[in-house]
């Protein structure tokens, strides 16, 4: 579903000249339709620059979390869900704990220590 909704934007953009402000942390998404990237941590944007400059070549470690993690999810892919588990609602907070789970995100990490602003 992500990809077919990605796949529409894209396609508006190039027929319209189209511009979108997106706010992420998947930054394989952002790759796939940003011609720029501007990565804010601590509300400081800390990096910005063409998309395939910040991919490919992070000057943070904010940045570099990012972009490893992104590599990471589509080497991976989503993660198995076993048949026998009960459904959960989602939630904003549930959803990123399991993330930062599935990424090997530490706490620390998660609040941002140990990064210089």
């Amino acid at each position: 579903m992500q990809a077919a909704v990605l796949e529409v934007l894209a396609d508006q953009r190039d027929r319209t000249g189209t511009s979108y402000l997106f706010i992420s942390h998947d930054l394989a998404v952002v790759g796939h339709l940003a011609d720029r990237i501007a990565v804010m941590y601590r509300g400081v944007i800390v990096e910005q620059g063409p998309a395939s400059d910040v991919l490919r070549g992070p000057s943070h470690p904010y940045t570099a979390l990012l972009v490893e993690s992104a590599s990471r999810l589509v080497a991976a892919g989503p993660p198995a869900t076993p048949t026998n588990a009960p459904a959960r609602p989602g939630g904003c907070l549930e959803d990123h704990l399991d993330a930062r789970a599935y990424l090997g995100i530490t706490p620390a990490q998660a609040r941002g220590e140990g990064f210089a602003a």
